[in-house]
C-alpha cells in the first residue's frame, strides 16, 4: 500500500491529505479491508494510477481536466470517472501504436469524449445508488443507451462504450433478475442505434491459488449504419476475445 500511496503523491502530484478526494477515500478503504476486497481495491488503484500517468505523459491539459473533474458532488461518479480515464489512456496508446490521430472531445462544441481519425467515441458507466431497486438492470442499460443515442454526435461513424459491471452483478442474483435477457437487449440496441457500434464492458475476477486474476470482456451491438472506419478502429482498440450468447442467461457473468 505504501508504494501505491507514494506513486500517487510523487508521480501524479495528488494531495492525499485531502481526505475527501476519491483517491484518498479508496486508499483509506483498502487499508480497512482484507482478502479479496482489499486486492480488488488495490488493483483498481494501480489501474487508475497507470492510466493517469499515461495521460499526463501525453497531454498535461487532459490530465489537469481529469484532476479537476474529480470532485465529490451529485454529478460525480467514481466508477464512471475511472472507466473514462482507463479508456482515454487506452485510446491514446492505441492511436500512437497505429499512427492514428487522437483528439480530446470538447463538450462545449457538443463533441463526444474522444475522436480518433474522425470516429467519435463516447464513454459512460451504469451504477445503482444504494437506495435504488436493483432488479431493473435491463431498463437501466436501455435508458442510458437511449440517452446517449439522442445526442447529436450519435451516427454511423461513432461508437458508444458502456461499462456495465455492476448491472451484471445484480442481474445474476436470483432476487434481482431482470425481465429481459441480455442478448435481447443487444438486439434492441442494434435495431435502435444511431451509433455505428455499442460496446458493453464487464470486469470480473477469477480466484487463482492465493491470488486473483482480473479480467474483462466486451459485448457488441452493431448499428445498421456502421462505417468501415468504425469497424477498423473497433478492432484496434479492443483487446482479447469477444463474447457471444446462447440466450439462456438474463445477463452473462462474463
Amino acid at each position: 500500500m505504501e508504494n501505491i500511496t507514494t506513486f500517487y503523491e510523487s508521480m501524479l502530484g495528488i494531495d492525499l491529505n485531502n481526505l475527501k478526494h476519491p483517491i484518498s477515500q479508496l486508499i483509506s478503504l483498502a487499508k480497512q479491508t482484507t482478502g479479496i476486497e482489499e486486492m480488488q481495491i488495490k488493483q483498481k488503484l494501480r489501474t487508475i494510477g497507470l492510466a493517469l500517468l499515461d495521460i499526463k505523459d501525453y497531454d498535461q491539459n487532459i490530465y489537469n481536466f481529469y484532476l479537476k473533474k474529480t470532485v465529490k458532488n451529485a454529478d460525480f461518479s467514481l466508477n464512471g470517472w475511472i472507466f473514462e480515464i482507463v479508456q482515454c489512456a487506452n485510446l491514446i496508446k492505441t492511436s500512437n501504436e497505429n499512427e492514428m490521430q487522437f483528439k480530446f472531445g470538447d463538450s462545449n462544441k457538443k463533441e463526444p469524449d474522444f475522436i480518433i481519425d474522425g470516429c467519435g467515441i463516447e464513454s459512460t458507466s451504469i451504477r445503482f445508488p444504494e437506495e435504488s431497486q436493483k432488479n431493473n438492470a435491463d431498463s437501466k442499460l436501455l435508458s442510458k443507451f437511449r440517452e446517449k443515442n439522442g445526442k447529436e454526435y450519435a451516427d454511423g461513424n461513432s461508437m458508444l462504450l458502456i461499462e456495465i459491471t455492476q448491472t451484471v452483478h445484480f442481474a445474476n442474483q436470483d432476487n434481482h433478475q431482470p425481465n429481459t435477457q441480455f442478448n435481447n437487449i443487444l438486439k434492441i440496441i442494434s435495431d435502435e442505434s444511431k451509433f455505428g457500434i455499442v460496446l458493453c464492458y464487464v470486469e470480473y475476477t477469477v480466484p487463482h491459488k492465493d491470488n486473483l486474476h482480473f479480467k474483462g470482456t466486451v459485448y457488441t451491438a452493431y448499428g445498421k449504419n456502421c462505417t468501415e472506419n468504425v469497424k477498423s478502429i473497433f478492432q484496434k482498440i479492443t483487446k482479447g476475445e469477444l463474447n457471444t450468447f446462447d440466450g439462456t442467461q438474463s445477463i452473462s457473468k462474463y
